[in-house]
């Protein structure tokens, strides 16, 4: 699960925090808008019907991966949460044996 995890974290941060792809993303896009509002034989013309749908299924896949990557971290989240609340239960019964240890010596003597 953590191999999973890490290359989840990659792809999110290839899509979604890389500088260099939002720049390549908006630079193909403003390219694919210029080309086929200038060209001849542009096949998406100006409303550019395609170039939404391609948009939007790229909006959809990256919110994918940001809620695969999140519900991760949630899961990650409640195991070290419940992994600390054994630790400190563990630590007070220890604490607890310590003190009874100790009155019991204190009141022996």
């Amino acid at each position: 699960m953590d191999s999973r995890r890490v290359i989840l974290d990659h792809i999110l941060d290839i899509t979604t925090r890389s500088w260099p792809a939002f720049g390549l993303t908006f630079a193909t896009i403003v390219a694919y808008a210029v080309w086929n509002s200038v060209s001849k034989h542009a096949f998406d013309p100006y409303p550019f019907v395609f170039l939404m749908g391609i948009i939007t299924v790229l909006s959809y896949l990256q919110n994918i991966i940001i809620m695969t990557v999140q519900k991760e971290a949630d899961i990650m989240q409640k195991k070290q949460a419940k992994y600390i609340l054994n630790l400190m239960e563990t630590v007070r019964a220890q604490v607890e044996v310590i003190k009874l240890t100790m009155d019991q010596k204190s009141s022996d003597k």
